[in-house]
């Protein structure tokens, strides 16, 4: 009785509460970007490049990870790992949460390695840190690493376990709920949404504030440059 209740509020009622979390403080994050007062700085020079080649930039940096690679290359490709198997992995959760039916063996083969490539990638991640990073380490980024470590594990316990949410975002519009009695799909459900909360005040969510300190703030900034000249 108590593990249906628990399941109903976890996977029914929590996920609504963890939806507005995520997209308030999601646009309160864009808000607070864009809201910073640009300033003018001499030392950057005026952008020559259209707005296309800056958003082939951006996107090239964010995808690629250029930067990473030219100062750390253990750390792009642990990076690399990360990203893919991750954006896999979450692609393999709403073909589930969806119903969408597919090669069982082969989503459990790929599931699978990925799990693994994740939870190493994560582990490596960890280890670096403390490592090489101790001194600049904040609580947060030790957070960050052991609540993605959490839900990588318990993940992995459900894959090796075979308890899965076939259909679980149809039944969660439609109010038809699914049982599964799985303590440790509560656990995993309980931290994802912990994770996903966490994400737009944290600095797992990065690509935003890149884009803005890094381009846009750079690209406006040579705007109001040449402005400033035209008026004098």
């Amino acid at each position: 009785m108590l593990q249906v209740y628990l399941e109903e509020i976890v996977l029914y009622k929590l996920p609504f509460v963890t939806a507005a979390i995520f997209f308030v403080g999601l646009f309160y994050r864009i808000y607070k970007y864009l809201s910073v007062k640009l300033r003018v700085f001499p030392v950057f020079p005026k952008a020559s490049k259209s707005g296309l080649e800056k958003l082939f930039e951006y996107f090239s940096d964010v995808f690629l990870f250029k930067t990473i690679f030219s100062s750390d290359k253990f750390l792009w490709v642990l990076s690399w790992l990360f990203h893919v198997s991750l954006f896999v992995i979450l692609l393999g959760h709403l073909r589930m949460f969806l119903g969408i039916k597919v090669d069982e063996n082969f989503t459990s083969f790929l599931g699978t390695l990925l799990g693994v490539i994740f939870f190493l990638t994560l582990l490596s991640l960890l280890v670096r840190r403390v490592a090489k990073l101790r001194v600049i380490s904040t609580a947060e980024d030790y957070f960050a690493l052991i609540l993605l470590l959490s839900v990588a594990i318990s993940g992995m316990y459900l894959r090796l376990n075979d308890v899965s949410l076939n259909g679980y975002l149809l039944s969660l519009i439609s109010g038809e709920k699914i049982v599964v009695g799985s303590s440790a799909l509560v656990v995993h459900a309980l931290l994802a949404q912990i994770l996903v909360a966490y994400l737009p005040f944290g600095k797992l969510f990065h690509s935003i504030g890149v884009f803005h300190s890094n381009y846009l703030v750079r690209w406006k900034n040579a705007r109001v440059r040449s402005s400033v000249r035209e008026v004098r």
